[in-house]
C-alpha cells in the first residue's frame, strides 16, 4: 500500500452516493481516475488515493474524506474543482474479458430448501455489491447440482430430484429492471444432475461500478454466479479464486454479513480495504485433497467445469489471476508424507497441471482443539467429585458443563470447587454412583490454557505426526516442492496471546458489562439487556453471561440485533445484575471461528499481505 504517490502523500477516501455534500464532517470532493503514470491533469497535480471500506476516520495520519468519482465531463463538485486522482499501487488489467464481478460469489452448496406445499412460484432475490471498477456485460450460471458440505466433502451430488424451470431473470441497477435472456428467450429449464446453464451476455451503456448501485439479479431459482466482462479497471489489483476449507463462514448467517454482504473472515476481508472480487470454489470436507478427481458419488471436478467455460466465453482467457489454496484444515492424517506428498501436493499438481502458470498463494490452516477434559464421577448425597488428569487451569468457582454421564442428574452447567491436582466437586440433585459413561466437563473456551491439541494438530511442529498440522504450515511457508508461490500466514491473526497453537479464550476478547439489571424476579421476562459498550458486538454474536468475577456462568443467549448499547437477545427470565461480564464465546468446536473470532481474524491479516495476490 502506498503512502507517497506523486510526492504527495497518499489520502483515503469513502466512495459516497452522488449527491453527498458531506462525509467524515468534511466536504466531499469529486474525482476522476488518471491513467497509471500520469502526473498531471488539466492542469492540476494528480492525487494518490485508497478507497477505504470499512468505518475508517483517519487514513495515512489525515482525516478521511468522502469522494464521488466523476465520469460525466464535469470540473466542479458540491462547489469545488474537481481532482484527478491515480489508486495506489494500482495494477494493469484486461478490459475485455469475464471475470467474477461481485460480492457473494461461491459455487453451488449446501442442503435443498424444499418450497413449502402448495407454493407455484419460488423467487429468489440476490443482493450484490461489485467491485471498484465499471462493468457493461453480464452472464449469470444456473446449476443442475450443488456440493455437499462438511463430512467427506467436495461431492458434487446434491440434486433436486426434478427439473428446474426458469421463467425469467431480471437485474436491477440502481433502481431500473434489465431483463436476461437463454438462448434467446426469456426463460430456460435446467435439467436435474446437469452442468447446467448460463443467461446470454447482457449488455449495458456504461454501466454499474460499485459507487453506482448495486446489481439486483432475481430469478424464479438462486443465481450461483456471475461475471462481468471488465470496462474500466479502476482500483483493482487482481481477482482471486478461493479454495475454502476452513468453515470460516460456517458459524455466521445473514445477519452477520457486512454491509457488502460477506460472510467469513476471509471474503470479508478480500473485500475490505482494497477490494479483490472473488469466488468460492472449494467446500470444507474431510475429503478435500479429492478435489478435481472422481466420478460417480466422488465426483468433485464439475464446479472446475463451470470456470473452464468461462475460460471459453474469454478465448482462452482466465477469470482470475490468483488461485488462494486454504486445504489442509479438515483432511489431515498420517504418516505426513501422505497428507503432505500425496495429499495436498498432489492437489496442487493438478491445478499446476490444469492451470498452467497460475499464481497459486498458501493460506496455512488454523488450528482446532478442544475444551473438554475427560472424568470420573462418585457421589455423596448431593456432592459430585471428578477426578481428571489436572486441575491446573481450574479455579474454584468457575462453571463447568457435565456431560455424558448416567444419571442425567450429574450433567448440566455447575460451579464447581477445585479440591487437589486432580479433583472438583460440585453440588447436584444426587444419583448413583460411580457415574457410568464417557464422561466430559468443558469451560466452554473461557480461557486458552483449558484447551488440548486434537489430533494432529499438536503445536509446535516436533517432526512427528502429533504435530502435521504445524509441519504443514512450515512447508507453506518454506515453498517446499513448489506447493505454493507465495503465502500468508493466519496464524498470529487467530491464536491467543500465549501463542501456543490455541484459539483464544472468552477472557481474551473484548467484553462489556450489564449496566441494568436485566429481569426482575425469575419469572417476567425480557428480550433485551443494556452494556457499556455495545459496539464491540455484532448480530449472531453467541454470548456467555457471567457473574461480576467472570467465573459462574449466569446465560448463554445469542445476540439478534445491537442498536446501540441495547442487545437484543430471546425472552428469558433469568436475573441478570447490574455489572454482570458480558463476554463473546470463541468457538463452539475449536473449529469453526463465532463472529467475534472472524473479526479478530480479518483485522489481524495485514491488507498489505494483499500485495502477494498481484502478478507480473
Amino acid at each position: 500500500m502506498a503512502e507517497i504517490f506523486n510526492e504527495q502523500r497518499v489520502i483515503g477516501v469513502h466512495i459516497v452516493p452522488d449527491g453527498t455534500v458531506l462525509h467524515n464532517g468534511q466536504r466531499v470532493v469529486g474525482i476522476r481516475e488518471a491513467e497509471s503514470g500520469v502526473l498531471f491533469t488539466g492542469g492540476r497535480r494528480v492525487l494518490g488515493v485508497s478507497v477505504l471500506s470499512g468505518s475508517e476516520v483517519i487514513y495515512n495520519e489525515q482525516v478521511v474524506i468522502g469522494a464521488v468519482i466523476i465520469r460525466d465531463g464535469r470540473t466542479f463538485y458540491n462547489g469545488m474543482p474537481v481532482v484527478p486522482v491515480s489508486g495506489s499501487g494500482a495494477a494493469p488489467i484486461d478490459p475485455d474479458r469475464y471475470m467474477f464481478f461481485a460480492t457473494r460469489n461461491r459455487m453451488p452448496s449446501g442442503a435443498l430448501v424444499t418450497a413449502a406445499a402448495g407454493t407455484n412460484y419460488v423467487c429468489s432475490k440476490i443482493v450484490v455489491s461489485s467491485p471498484s471498477y465499471r462493468t457493461n456485460t453480464f452472464r449469470f450460471h444456473f446449476s443442475g447440482f450443488a456440493s455437499t458440505e462438511g463430512g467427506n466433502s467436495p461431492q458434487e451430488t446434491v440434486y433436486a430430484g426434478n427439473a428446474t424451470v426458469i421463467d425469467g431473470l431480471l437485474i436491477r441497477i440502481g433502481g431500473v429492471f434489465h431483463a436476461c435472456s437463454f438462448a434467446g428467450t426469456a426463460g430456460v429449464t435446467i435439467p436435474d444432475q446437469s452442468q447446467g446453464v448460463w443467461s446470454d451476455p447482457l449488455t449495458l451503456a456504461d454501466a454499474v461500478a460499485a459507487v453506482a448501485g448495486l446489481p439486483h439479479p432475481e430469478a424464479s431459482r438462486r443465481t450461483h454466479m456471475g461475471g462481468g466482462r471488465l470496462r474500466i479497471a479502476a482500483c483493482l489489483q487482481g481477482h482471486a479464486r478461493c479454495r475454502q476449507h476452513t468453515g470460516e463462514a460456517r458459524q455466521e448467517f445473514s445477519a452477520a454479513a457486512d454491509q457488502r454482504g460477506n460472510l467469513g473472515w476471509l471474503r470479508k476481508w478480500l473485500d475490505s480495504g482494497w477490494r479483490i472480487p472473488h469466488v468460492m470454489i472449494g467446500m470444507p470436507g474431510a475429503a478435500a485433497f479429492g478435489e478435481l478427481t472422481g466420478s460417480g458419488a466422488s465426483v468433485a471436478t464439475r464446479r472446475w467445469a463451470i470456470v473452464d467455460e468461462i475460460i471459453a466465453f474469454n478465448g482462452g482467457k482466465r477469470p482470475f489471476t490468483v488461485i488462494l489454496n486454504q486445504m489442509g484444515q479438515n483432511d489431515t492424517t498420517t504418516p505426513y508424507s501422505t497428507f503432505f506428498t500425496t495429499r495436498y501436493l498432489g492437489f496442487v499438481n493438478r491445478l499446476r497441471s490444469r492451470y498452467s502458470g497460475a499464481k497459486r498463494v498458501a493460506l496455512p490452516p488454523l488450528g482446532r482443539t478442544a475444551a473438554t477434559i475427560s472424568i470420573t464421577l462418585t457421589s455423596t448425597g448431593a456432592l459430585a467429585t471428578a477426578t481428571c488428569a489436572s486441575t491446573a487451569h481450574l479455579v474454584s468457582g468457575q462453571s463447568l458443563i457435565i456431560a455424558g454421564a448416567p444419571p442425567s442428574a450429574y450433567n448440566g452447567t455447575f460451579a464447581i470447587s477445585v479440591t487437589s491436582p486432580t479433583t472438583f466437586t460440585y453440588t447436584f440433585a444426587g444419583g448413583t454412583s460411580p457415574a457410568t459413561g464417557t464422561i466430559t466437563a468443558a469451560d466452554d473456551f473461557r480461557t486458552e490454557a483449558s484447551q488440548t491439541y486434537a489430533a494432529q494438530n499438536s503445536y509446535p511442529a516436533d517432526g512427528t505426526d502429533a504435530s502435521n498440522k504445524w509441519r504443514l504450515r512450515n512447508d507453506i511457508l518454506a515453498k517446499t516442492s513448489a506447493c505454493c508461490d507465495d503465502s500468508i500466514d493466519t496464524l498470529a491473526a487467530w491464536q491467543g496471546p500465549a501463542g501456543t497453537g490455541k484459539w483464544p479464550g472468552q477472557v481474551d476478547l473484548p467484553s462489556s458489562v450489564l449496566t441494568v439489571q436485566a429481569g426482575t424476579d425469575g419469572i417476567a421476562t425480557y428480550t433485551s439487556i443494556q452494556v457499556a459498550d455495545g459496539s464491540i458486538f455484532s448480530p449472531e454474536q453467541p454470548l456467555r453471561i457471567y457473574s461480576a468475577d467472570g467465573l459462574t456462568l449466569l446465560r448463554s443467549p445469542a445476540i439478534s440485533a445491537v442498536n446501540g448499547n441495547v442487545l437484543t437477545l430471546a425472552a428469558a427470565a433469568t436475573v441478570l445484575p447490574a455489572g454482570s461480564l458480558v463476554r463473546q464465546a470463541v468457538s463452539p468446536d475449536g473449529v469453526h471461528p463465532l463472529p467475534a473470532m472472524v473479526k479478530r481474524i480479518r483485522l489481524g491479516v495485514a491488507q498489505g499481505e494483499k500485495e502477494k495476490l498481484k502478478v507480473a
